[in-house]
Parts: C-alpha cells; structure tokens; sequence
C-alpha cells in the first residue's frame, strides 16, 4: 500500500486549494473498471491529460484511493441517491450515513489529495424540506473528516440548499450552452459543471455528419475554453466520460471507446487541460444525404 500523507500535509494541501478557489478544478466523470491495473491505468493516463479532479462512484477499492493521493487527483464521489422528492431524502438519511461511515473507514489516515462526497444527483433542493438532509450529512463529513461535500442539481434558479454544501454542481440540460446556465447561479456557494459532452457515433466522420467523432470533439473545445477562460469560471468542469462501458454498436460519450481506441475529444481535453492548445482543425467530410 502506498505511504500516506500526514494530516499536517492534507490540511495544507486543503488550504492551498481553497486560497486558488479561482482556478477551476479540471475533471473527469470516470467508472472504475473491474481490473484494477485497467483501473490504475486510466487514474494514470488522466492525469497526463491534465486531469486533477475525477467524479466517480463511491471507492471500494483502496488502491484506488492511494493512487489518486499518489497522482495529486481530488476525488468527487457519488453516493448511489438519485431522483428522489424532499421526503424520500429524509427517509433515506440513515441509509446515507452508513455509506458515509464505510467510505470514512476505507479512505483510513488524512489523504494527500481532497475527497468530496456527492449527497444526492439530480434531487429535489427546491424545497426546503430537503436541505435538514444535506445539513446533517454535511455537519458528519466536516466533523469526521474535514472533506467536502456537493450534489448534483438541475435547479440553477430555484435551488434552496446550496448553503448547506460546499459546492453545487449543475446538471446543464440538453440543448443548454454550460456557460450560460451557470451565469444563472447567483449564490454564494461555488458551482461547477456535472458533466459535459456529447455522444459520438464511430461510424460518421466529419464536422458535417452529426454525431461524428469530430463534432464531439468541436463541442468540447468550443465549451470548455468558454467556461475555462470566462469571466465567471466555475468551481469545476467535469468532461463526460474518460472511457466507454459497452462495446461499439452504440454511441459512446468516452474521450476513449470501451476497445480503447482514443476518440479525437482526448487530444482536445489533452490540450485545453494542459494550456498547451486551445484551437483545433477538424476535416470537415461529407453533409448526410437528405431524405
């Protein structure tokens, strides 16, 4: 197992990051593979992207926690809560802090890089019924571990509980530029992108086939230098997704398609991630015939 950081090392690795709260954290949304040398392959890989945040499920894996101290990656994981109404959230609390106090467990000693905790996704935080949920869960992380806490909203406007975490990421919907939905959060508690991306079909090619690889990856560099280079940055961007789940057939989100092939969005990710690129040149092919 990897040597872990002292609690002294952690708090000021937290304390850095919270004086550089305007550079946004640069992310991933990542699913571990179920070999773990893939799973620390991939920690590795993203990195070298320019990655230093990864949302993700919960960790079962401690190897993984040591490797994301090792490579500096702060880790964003979800709790398995979703789509639920104000008193579902409030039934579910006991069961929310069981799975809290088995991530306390595994992550053991004061890491070296920053652990947040997703509470809920795409939840009712429009009512105030809702935020006793996200308060107490929030009171348990600061007091156990001194980590952070977010969820993930569709309530850019609406949103009651932004208050009682410590960052909100939005869920931008479809059709929805992420830069302009973000400037429609006007609380104090920061707010990032949950995730951005669209899907890529392997089988059209060129800026003019929709779908294609080369349209995924135009929309990744248009979306990601207006929210990185903005005026209002947000507190994180996180790209949907490092990897695809399923074999081809489908349409894959992946910068890198399940057989590993890298998609043309990695190099854009690579290059923006980094500050090495910014701008890009993409053939454009042929328009699909009409119907």
């Amino acid at each position: 197992m990897l040597h872990r950081a002292s609690l002294f090392a952690g708090s000021l690795f937290m304390a850095l990051c919270s004086v550089a709260q305007e550079t946004p954290l640069r992310g991933m949304v990542w699913s571990a593979p179920t070999e773990i040398r893939l799973a620390l392959d991939d920690l590795a890989e993203m990195q070298r992207l320019g990655v230093n945040a990864v949302r993700t499920e919960l960790v079962v894996d401690e190897r993984i926690l040591d490797a994301a101290d090792s490579l500096g990656l702060a880790l964003f994981q979800d709790l398995p809560i979703e789509h639920l109404s104000a008193p579902a959230l409030h039934d579910t609390l006991h069961h929310a802090l069981m799975l809290l106090e088995a991530a306390f467990e595994l992550d053991g000693e004061q890491p070296s890089s920053e652990r947040f905790f997703g509470l809920a996704r795409l939840s009712d935080t429009s009512s105030p019924r809702s935020c006793e949920y996200f308060a107490r869960l929030t009171n348990r992380v600061h007091q156990r571990t001194g980590h952070q806490t977010y969820y993930i909203s569709p309530f850019a406007r609406d949103d009651l509980c932004s208050s009682e975490v410590d960052v909100v990421l939005l869920d931008a919907p479809k059709g929805t530029a992420p830069a302009v939905y973000l400037s429609r959060w006007r609380r104090k508690t920061p707010a990032g992108i949950a995730a951005l991306g669209v899907a890529a079909n392997d089988r059209a090619e060129g800026l003019l086939q929709p779908l294609s690889r080369q349209s995924q990856a135009r929309f990744l560099e248009t979306h990601l230098n207006q929210l990185l280079n903005g005026p209002e940055g947000p507190r994180s961007v996180f790209v949907y997704r490092y990897r695809d789940r399923e074999p081809a057939n489908a349409d894959g989100f992946g910068l890198v398609t399940a057989a590993g092939e890298a998609r043309p969005a990695r190099a854009v990710v690579r290059g923006i991630y980094t500050g090495n690129q910014s701008v890009f040149a993409f053939a454009p092919g042929r328009r699909a015939p009409a119907p």
